[in-house]
């Protein structure tokens, strides 16, 4: 009779810990798919940051190259821009009325009549 309760305990307990593995299975098994799925999406993730990454670099040539143009031209339109030339720039007015002045070649250091220099 006591090997009969025991083997019955036994087969109680071996019956919880089979309960017990295959609820940590299901949850194993479920933690594993997501991980699964996290792992993928990274994957994804980082195929997506390497695309916006050569993206990035490309434009930022492509701006390094349109501002050097950018400079160029505008450097270039001063450069070649001939004012004389140009028939719709106004000339410049003379004004042959003007007496030149006596202080005209005075130097900053004049004290009294002489020159210092």
């Amino acid at each position: 009779m006591i090997e009969l309760s025991c083997k019955k305990a036994y087969q109680k307990e071996l019956a919880e810990t089979k309960a017990k593995l295959a609820r940590v299975r299901k949850l194993y098994l479920k933690v594993r798919e997501e991980n699964e799925t996290i792992n993928r999406k990274n994957g994804d993730l980082i195929v997506c940051l390497a695309i916006v990454k050569i993206k990035m670099e490309g434009l930022a040539c492509e701006v390094a190259a349109e501002r050097q143009n950018n400079e160029k031209n505008f450097l270039d339109f001063y450069l070649e821009e001939d004012p004389a030339g140009n028939e719709d720039v106004a000339p410049f007015a003379t004004n042959n009325n003007v007496a030149p002045s006596d202080t005209a070649n005075q130097g900053a250091d004049r004290v009294d009549g002489n020159n210092i220099s």
